[in-house]
């Protein structure tokens, strides 16, 4: 063990204590420890947070995502909640925005994705709620990369 001065802010010193890591041949920094690439298990380490962070980083937009979709499908309406989801139920089976087959504008997109779903068997509300929870989720997902990548990761 060695023993370091080090000045307080009262201006005494006080010794510290520092379990030596002296290394045959390892070149010293200015604080006195050993160089950094010297240092037993460092580079494994650093590698395997690496790999960690990654992992981490590929992982979380799907982990968010499937958690918003369960979290919107354990949730969802069984029926029209209002007079507007009504409209929407209507425009899935016959698209006219002059008759309120929805409201305007519409949202087209919308109605013909759910007219996509409702054509493989499942019901015109369900349909809603099913294209409605995989945009949240899809959405979700995107956030985490969009705060990812504007984190500077």
């Amino acid at each position: 063990m060695r023993f370091e001065r080090i000045a307080t802010t009262a201006g005494a010193t006080t010794a510290v204590r520092r379990p030596s890591m002296a290394l045959a041949g390892a070149r010293r920094i200015p604080d006195g420890s050993p160089s950094p690439a010297r240092r037993p298990g460092r580079v494994a380490s650093d590698r395997a947070a690496r790999v960690r962070l990654q992992v981490l980083d590929m992982l979380a937009p799907w982990v968010v995502g499937m958690t918003t979709l369960a979290a919107r499908l354990a949730t969802a309406a069984t029926g029209p909640t209002d007079w507007d989801s009504a409209q929407y139920a209507a425009a899935v089976s016959r698209f006219d925005v002059n008759h309120g087959r929805p409201q305007p504008p519409g949202y087209w997109l919308y109605v013909e994705s759910a007219r996509l779903v409702h054509v493989m068997g499942v019901s015109t509300v369900e349909s809603l709620v099913l294209v409605a929870a995989m945009a949240s989720a899809l959405a979700a997902g995107l956030v985490v990369v969009a705060g990812r990548d504007l984190g500077g990761r």
